[in-house]
């Protein structure tokens, strides 16, 4: 015999949000010895429980029972119904509950160290076509999953130095050249300096 948590959704028909959790509270009350939790929305209730039974199938039909016993006890309108079940011992159920739910975030600093370039060189990158998206973008600036960052880091062709020359001509025709240019930088502004 074990322990599962089974967890069962079913449809209501109480229209009153007042009275839907009302009855939410009198039905966890009436499932106390179980350790049931339940969630109303707008057309379904998801209630969580704790049985003993010797396989995950037997838990959902002793968790199933016991649900409609408490809607009837509780006067909830309607015969509950399945919509969808999920099943998992107490322990899977504990270490699940351990994990993050939320990925790790990273900055422009933390995408900058990941890569080993400067912050400045970060910022051009994000600006690239195969950079991963943001997940938003803050007062701070954006933030990106760090796991999509360093998937990006592990495929990126880092090519050091400044982009090489290239030549332009001035007409396919003539096929003369007309000088050699380099990428497009960013602009340089001037420094000021006071005179007296």
């Amino acid at each position: 015999m074990r322990e599962w948590s089974v967890e069962l959704d079913t449809p209501h028909t109480v229209h009153s949000e007042t009275r839907l959790y009302e009855l939410t509270a009198d039905l966890v009350k009436a499932l106390s010895d179980h350790a049931a939790v339940a969630s109303p929305g707008r057309r379904t209730l998801s209630v969580r429980l704790n049985v003993v039974t010797a396989g995950p199938t037997d838990a959902i039909g002793a968790a199933w029972e016991l649900v409609r016993s408490a809607f009837r006890t509780v006067g909830f309108p309607g015969t509950p119904d399945i919509v969808r079940v999920e099943v998992e011992t107490i322990d899977e159920q504990a270490r699940r509950l351990k994990e993050p739910t939320l990925p790790t975030f990273a900055g422009i600093s933390e995408v900058a160290e990941i890569l080993g370039v400067t912050r400045q060189r970060a910022h051009q990158l994000a600006q690239t076509g195969s950079f991963p998206k943001p997940l938003a973008s803050l007062a701070a600036g954006p933030i990106w999953n760090r796991h999509a960052i360093e998937r990006f880091a592990e495929r990126w062709t880092r090519q050091p130095g400044r982009p090489r020359l290239v030549q332009v001509t001035a007409a396919p025709l003539l096929g003369r050249p007309i000088g050699r240019i380099r990428r497009p930088a960013a602009k340089k502004t001037a420094k000021r300096v006071r005179t007296r």
